[in-house]
């Protein structure tokens, strides 16, 4: 309600309780300024509900992108550390020639360089993905 209907309201009032003016018209206009005050309050909790509304959905999907990118990170560290570890158990087997295991020697540098080579990279773009740069900072 604006300060005008208030005032208005409030001049109408009096007149209404003591039966002076004319009524018929001025409980229409209070009617009428009432109604109105209603419908615009009735807009204002619309509005603040929707902004509400807003604001939770944006902290929901917050949450929902950082648990996936949780869960994302863990498989990814399983699966480089179950890789690493692969890795490992070939070098060993190399190194102690367990059951005849032999590689020749460039094949094992390219294993072994190559899978050190790939978990950088995955890791490298892991951390991107996870914490982008911001646009300013680039520049």
């Amino acid at each position: 309600m604006t300060i005008n209907e208030n005032n208005r309201v409030e001049k109408l009032l009096p007149q209404m309780q003591s039966g002076k003016g004319s009524s018929s018209v001025d409980v229409n206009s209070f009617i009428k300024t009432s109604s109105e005050y209603h419908i615009q309050e009735a807009r204002v909790k619309t509005i603040e509900q929707a902004q509400t509304d807003r604001e939770h959905l944006k902290n929901k999907d917050l949450r929902q992108d950082i648990d996936l990118k949780r869960m994302t990170l863990m498989a990814l560290l399983v699966l480089l550390a179950l890789e690493t570890m692969g890795v490992f158990v070939v070098a060993l087997c190399q190194g102690f020639q367990v059951s005849g295991f032999k590689l020749e020697e460039w094949s094992f540098k390219l294993v072994v360089t190559a899978t050190l080579l790939q978990t950088y990279m995955m890791l490298k773009i892991a951390v991107d993905y996870l914490f982008p740069r911001d646009k300013t900072q680039e520049k």
